[in-house]
């Protein structure tokens, strides 16, 4: 992971821009698709992640699962959010919604979820607790930042607080060797990275035992470039290799 010469003209970060179509996969039979929608400029972000998948496509996300978040940025490039919103596609009446709504600093000021969970089970966590941490889609863009800022160091790891309307926990990517993925027919240089996270509040019993035993091995990996994009991830299982892959780009 020694940083080559080449890095100390390190080429700054490109905005995340991306309107992609990924191939949902589990050992070579397609599970599902999902396609990810990212905007950002000097002065705001935003995502949408539109997933429909099945049977071990879900380690991944929800059948027909809708995230929806949006923030601003600060002149130092700090990201802010505004929104954050994960709900079904279908039957909204009825099913799951979670809402985060935040103010001008990034402090929640909102919480809606429509079923929520018996406290006793999974506890509630705090609002001055939610305030240490950002929406997953936020801290995806922190994430993504911190890392290409790491690349011509020695630093090989970068973490964030993340809160996804019920649990609290520290989300950490640990870049690896890089490493040659294809994508879109062609074979791309690539940031391989594990990400793994801790738990701090907000878990059931349950999660917490989940947990213990061992999280999935996840990985995802970003072309080894200023564009910087999340081309590939996968997933161990106890029943193979769950996948998620690049398979074509549109323009925003």
């Amino acid at each position: 992971l020694a940083a080559p010469a080449a890095w100390a003209e390190q080429a700054s970060l490109s905005p995340l821009n991306l309107n992609g179509r990924y191939k949902v996969a589990w050992s070579g039979i397609t599970l599902g698709r999902i396609n990810l929608i990212a905007t950002e400029d000097v002065a705001s972000y935003s995502m949408i992640i539109d997933t429909k998948t099945r049977g071990v496509g879900a380690v991944i996300g929800d059948e027909a699962q809708l995230i929806i978040a949006r923030g601003s940025k600060t002149e130092d490039g700090n990201y802010i959010p505004a929104t954050y919103e994960s709900k079904p596609q279908k039957n909204e009446e009825t099913e799951d919604i979670i809402k985060l709504t935040y103010d001008a600093k990034g402090d929640i000021t909102k919480r809606l979820r429509t079923k929520d969970d018996n406290p006793l089970w999974r506890p509630a966590v705090p609002f001055e607790r939610i305030n240490t941490a950002r929406d997953p889609v936020t801290g995806s863009f922190m994430l993504r930042r911190a890392l290409y800022a790491a690349l011509p160091t020695s630093q090989n790891e970068v973490a964030t607080k993340t809160y996804d309307g019920l649990r609290l926990a520290t989300m950490k990517m640990t870049r690896a060797a890089n490493a040659k993925v294809e994508v879109i027919g062609k074979y791309t240089d690539t940031i391989n990275v594990a990400i793994t996270r801790t738990p701090i509040d907000g878990y059931t019993p349950k999660e917490l035992k989940k947990y213990k035993k061992g999280d999935p091995e996840i990985r995802i990996y970003f072309t080894n470039d200023a564009a910087f994009l999340p081309v590939r991830a996968t997933a161990k299982t106890l029943v193979g290799e769950l996948s998620m892959t690049l398979v074509g780009m549109d323009a925003n």
